[in-house]
């Protein structure tokens, strides 16, 4: 009689954790189809963040720029120091597709055009670039002389997107406000370092650019022509190229 008790208690037992571990495999189960679900979700809340697009969109201070300035004339310029700095005011941007977009903005930008073997000055509001003298006694050894400029951008552009990656194509109004213009010249003489600062250089006050941009998620990579030479009637940058980085914020 005590062997069936005890025979009949082990097969309660033995059916009692069968049941248990059955029941624990159906949890385990459906708490691996809870997790599942909860992946395919996600994937689609953020295939749509980037699929899903409004038709109209409005940004303030959306990006800032850094670019380097390739210059053709008869100047010898300085790349490494020829730059332009970038900073987003309004960036529109009409969606009538996913894919395609149709983009305008604009700009604040600060130009620097830079050459350490001539130096410019301003004559009667007249850039002018000058060659040192290789005669003059004591003659000034020319560090570097550039000339800056402050100006109003209006960028636009066609936009075309596949997921993060875009590309846009367009051209850009350019405003070069002349008051703002200035020439900065560094150089030594009778061992003595001098900055000779002008203000009021006249530059060209229009320009219509070309540009292209890569994009991806929030890095740019840009490349403009500008056709027009930076000071009018003198052919000391007939025309210039840049190609620099934006960081959208």
């Amino acid at each position: 009689m005590k062997k069936t008790i005890i025979l009949i208690a082990a097969l309660l037992s033995i059916s009692s954790a069968a049941a248990y571990a059955q029941e624990e495999k159906k949890d385990a189960k459906e708490r691996l189809a809870e997790i599942e679900a909860m992946t395919v979700k996600a994937k689609k809340a953020k295939k749509a963040r980037f699929a899903e697009k409004n038709l109209f969109d409005f940004d303030v201070l959306n990006y800032s720029g850094y670019g380097l300035h390739s210059i053709s004339g008869s100047a010898d310029w300085n790349m490494g120091n020829s730059r332009e700095i970038i900073l987003n005011i309004l960036d529109l941007k009409l969606n009538p597709t996913n894919w395609l977009s149709i983009n305008a903005g604009f700009d604040l930008k600060w130009n620097k055009f830079c050459s350490k073997k001539n130096y410019f000055e301003v004559s009667g509001g007249a850039l002018t670039s000058n060659v040192p003298s290789l005669t003059a006694d004591p003659a000034p050894k020319y560090k570097k002389s550039d000339i800056r400029t402050f100006s109003l951008s209006v960028p636009a552009s066609i936009g075309f997107s596949v997921g993060k990656l875009g590309l846009n194509l367009g051209v850009e109004g350019v405003y070069n406000a002349n008051k703002y213009t200035r020439v900065k010249t560094r150089y030594t003489l009778d061992g003595s370092e001098y900055i000779k600062k002008t203000k009021g250089g006249e530059v060209e006050k229009y320009q219509l650019n070309y540009l292209a941009l890569i994009r991806f998620s929030d890095i740019g990579l840009y490349y403009k022509y500008c056709p027009k030479p930076l000071v009018p009637g003198n052919d000391m940058a007939k025309h210039y190229q840049t190609i620099g980085f934006i960081l959208y914020m």
